[in-house]
């Protein structure tokens, strides 16, 4: 089974040049692609605009979600039986050759299974919920079967994403793509009105947007593997990093 997941990462960035932010206060950031003509405090002209620039890449992460639950008649046993089924996950997941580090617990409890119906409680519930991450893309679905199988875990979603490193990277290719539009724009507004440009007066993001290298997208599902079928595959295909800015030129004529 593939699972495909074309979702967007956006990012933030914020620049300072010379000059400040303060002469930003309160303004609007225009439609991507627009301009705007004004003045600065001093009586210069300036031209404002903003432009998105982009940078596509493969991600080199991906973030399995799984669980392992166990019920029993008593707290003690099912946290018992819990811990037992644990340490099998724990074993697979080592087979896979995936480093204790890479496995994060994000939420373990032991409550009551309650009955909406006759509102009685039933027997207890035990959930051992991780984050196991994969540096291989291509690794993850056999990761995902030694869960399933022979650890004996429900996945839960797989997010895919970008090492620091590669986001980094990306991210920088997308603010230069970001500036040589606006300026390509800022440049054109000024020719069309008797004008050339100087030096830029500020820079800062036209909208904000959270920078993790990691797209939290993705669903339940269940893995090829089971019964000597066929192993799970992983189609993430490439994330696209995009950075917004909104740049104010100084401008003469």
């Amino acid at each position: 089974m593939k699972l495909t997941d074309t979702s967007t990462v956006l990012v933030s960035v914020l620049l300072l040049t010379a000059g400040c932010l303060g002469g930003f206060a309160g303004a609007s950031a225009v439609a991507d692609g627009g301009s705007t003509l004004g003045g600065g405090p001093d009586g210069s002209r300036t031209i404002e605009v903003s432009a998105t620039g982009t940078a596509a890449g493969e991600p080199n992460r991906v973030l399995v979600r799984l669980s392992v639950e166990e019920t029993a008649e008593t707290a003690a046993r099912a946290r018992r039986q819990l811990t037992e089924n644990v340490s099998t996950l724990r074993e697979a997941l080592d087979n896979a050759d995936v480093a204790a580090e890479n496995v994060t617990t994000v939420r373990y409890d032991i409550r009551y299974d309650r009955d909406p119906e006759v509102g009685a409680d039933g027997p207890y519930r035990a959930t051992h919920e991780f984050l196991v991450t994969v540096g291989d893309p291509d690794r993850a679905g056999r990761v995902i079967d030694r869960a399933a199988i022979r650890g004996d875990a429900r996945i839960d979603g797989v997010s895919f994403g970008f090492s620091r490193e590669r986001y980094r990277t990306l991210k920088q290719r997308a603010l230069r793509d970001a500036m040589g539009a606006a300026r390509e724009q800022a440049s054109v507004t000024a020719e069309a009105e008797g004008m050339r440009l100087t030096d830029v007066r500020a820079v800062q993001t036209g909208a904000a947007a959270s920078p993790e290298p990691f797209d939290r997208g993705g669903g339940s599902f269940v893995t090829g593997g089971g019964g000597g079928g066929a192993p799970t595959e992983l189609a993430g295909g490439p994330r696209t990093v995009r950075v917004e800015v909104l740049v104010t030129y100084n401008a003469t004529g």
